[in-house]
């Protein structure tokens, strides 16, 4: 994952060779209840957290296309 423009992002299908490996690794971090968020990539989530985080785990519990550009 990701934060860009203040918002988690997926990483993009090119560089997500196994898409079912990363929603199952995304889903178990989505467990978690953080006060921010600092990923790998970018800078950290450190507003609006929580509903971030709500906002990503519905959108894999809907199992959306996996987004092309994260």
């Amino acid at each position: 994952m990701a934060v860009v423009g203040g918002r988690i992002r997926l990483m993009a299908r090119p560089v997500t060779p196994d898409l079912a490996a990363a929603r199952a690794s995304a889903l178990r971090c989505l467990r978690e209840d953080p006060e921010l968020v600092c990923p790998g990539h970018r800078r950290p989530l450190t507003a609006n957290v929580a509903a971030e985080w709500d906002r990503m785990r519905r959108y894999l519990a809907s199992h959306e296309r996996w987004p092309l550009l994260g």
